[in-house]
Parts: structure tokens; sequence; C-alpha cells
């Protein structure tokens, strides 16, 4: 099976399953669940272990994937020798920062995680999510690349961190999953 008509075009059922879309994506919603529950794990125990900066970035990480769930495309790629396709979720913004994700997503969804952050506010300080999520925005970078250069960790209320990845992970889990 080839995947490409004589012009160059892909072949219409591949055209169609490269359009579809799952949202949330069950494989990054997978992870991204994984994330959250090594957060709070870390979190419950933090004054056993003493290790902020794991908590920190799985915790962001958490975050980070709930919003990629939110917007990311299967990515085929065809298996050489077969009629068959490697299928593979992949975000349409990439990268850490949080809030370029946020802003990626389709109204509906920034929407709906404004409307569950107005109802549920849980960072200090922070009256919307996009104020909580810029407190939050680079963390991931901040703790995973400590080593190289910066000499101390950022600031960061674990608690609520850890809070927020609650709430967002709440949000994207209790959507129904729809095929575009």
């Amino acid at each position: 099976m080839s995947d490409e008509t004589s012009d160059g075009a892909l072949e219409p059922e591949l055209n169609e399953m490269v359009a579809r879309r799952e949202v949330p994506d069950a494989l990054i919603l997978s992870s991204a669940q994984d994330f959250r529950i090594a957060a709070q794990l870390l979190y419950d125990r933090l004054q056993e272990h003493k290790s902020v900066l794991p908590l920190l970035m799985v915790a962001s990480f958490a975050i980070e994937l709930y919003l990629k769930a939110l917007n990311a495309r299967y990515d085929y790629t065809p298996l050489d020798g077969a009629d068959a396709y490697l299928v593979a979720a992949k975000a349409e913004k990439r990268g850490h920062p949080l809030i370029p994700l946020f802003e990626a997503l389709d109204l509906e969804f920034r929407n709906g995680l404004m409307q569950a952050y107005f109802c549920a506010p849980c960072v200090a300080g922070c009256k919307s999510i996009v104020d909580a999520l810029k407190i939050f925005n680079k963390t991931f970078e901040d703790c995973r690349y400590i080593f190289e250069g910066q000499k101390e960790l950022p600031s960061i209320p674990l608690g609520d961190l850890v809070k927020l990845a609650a709430l967002v992970g709440n949000y994207v889990e209790s959507l129904p999953k729809r095929v575009f």
C-alpha cells in the first residue's frame, strides 16, 4: 500500500485518519494522570523525603500534558514493508511553558478551564487560571535545568502547584471523549 497517489497526495483513507483528533487525547491523558498521581504521592510524603525538585517537575509536567491532551492530533508513520501505520499523539503546540500551551487551546477549552478555576480558585493571590499558570509557566524548565547555571530553586508554592494540577486534571478528565 502506498501512502501517496501518483500526484503526491495522500491516499483518501489516510487523509481521513490524519484529520482525526480525539479530545482529550487518550495517550497524552494517560501520561498526564500518571504524573499527577506521582506529584500527589511526592507531596504527601514531602516531609519524609524532601524531594522538592522532582515534585515541581512532575506536577508542572502533569499540567503541561493535560493541556496538550486538549490540543493534539494523531500522527501516522507508515511502517516499512507493511500495510500499517505507527500511530502517535502529537501536541499542536510544543514546548514546556504553560501559558503558550493554554493560549493554543480552542476557545471552548480555555473557557472551560477559566470557569473551573473561577469556581474553585486554588493558587493564593490568583483570581484566574491565567494568573495561576503564569506563576508556574516555566517551572518545569527552571527545575529540569537547574544544574545548567541557575543557582537555586525558584520560590514556588508547592501545595498550590499540586492543587492546580488536580484542578486542570479534573476538568480534562471530566470531558467526554470526542473525535473531530
